[in-house]
């Protein structure tokens, strides 16, 4: 679960530091740019694996799944479930 706290401490900066200076440099907080990096790498797991859904609610670092998927829901416009349903990969080869 990486935090602004946890990363100010590894770049020996200060967490208020860090906060205002990603957003000034990345027009975003840190925040809510990690919750869209989890909410890509979730979708990749969607339609990629057959992984449930609480799996990759963990797998992508959030401990609840309801918040997991209010979150996804934010930054990809649908449910996990909904994602999964128009985006899966098929596993069938073609022709076969």
């Amino acid at each position: 679960n990486l935090t602004v706290q946890e990363t100010a401490k590894a770049l020996t900066v200060n967490s208020n530091y860090l906060s205002t200076r990603f957003h000034q440099e990345m027009g975003i907080t840190f925040i809510n740019f990690l919750n869209r990096e989890r909410a890509q790498q979730a979708a990749s797991l969607l339609s990629q694996t057959n992984l449930q859904i609480q799996q990759i609610s963990q797998l992508v670092g959030y401990n609840h799944t309801s918040y997991f998927a209010k979150q996804f829901a934010r930054f990809m416009g649908c449910s996990p479930r909904q994602y999964r349903i128009e985006h899966r990969v098929s596993k069938a080869t073609p022709n076969g």
